[in-house]
């Protein structure tokens, strides 16, 4: 598959790199910080359309796999309801305080990768039956390299 050019696929490779260590920085420091789980979680599925413009359908549809996705989502939840009542029921001062908001922002984060992902993999099955009904003939754009 040829892509968009020469220039987009290290700039986009660069930026989702970028997006995935931002965002698992901010999960893991959201106690201490502005941010946490959940806008960790949303730097990191930014990857998603960022590759989608970049590469294309196919492959962009060979990375998509709806059980990872809910898979993360359920991590997550069992996470936070592992953590969640046992650590604020010993909290004794503020290091242990930290310890259990870091692991709740963890947690918050495997949940919020999970479900916006399947957000936007929903999304994106919307947009394919609407474009398939249409009559267009697919994808238009960068895709008509495949050829």
């Amino acid at each position: 598959m040829k892509s968009i050019s020469s220039v987009m696929v290290p700039l986009s490779n660069g930026v989702a790199w970028f997006l995935i260590v931002l965002g698992v920085y901010l999960i893991t420091h959201g106690h201490r910080e502005a941010g946490g789980g959940i806008v960790g979680g949303a730097l990191v599925v930014l990857c998603l359309p960022l590759l989608f413009a970049v590469w294309g359908k196919k492959r962009f549809e060979s990375w998509l796999r709806e059980g990872v996705y809910g898979l993360l989502e359920l991590i997550g939840l069992g996470l936070f309801f592992l953590f969640a009542p046992r650590g604020f029921s010993r909290i004794s001062g503020p290091a242990e305080a930290g310890r259990a908001v870091l692991l709740l922002s963890v947690a918050v984060g495997f949940i919020s990768v999970g479900v916006f992902s399947l957000i936007l993999i929903h999304l994106y099955g919307s947009i394919q039956m609407m474009d398939s009904g249409s009559g267009l003939g697919g994808e238009r754009g960068h895709d008509r390299y495949d050829r």
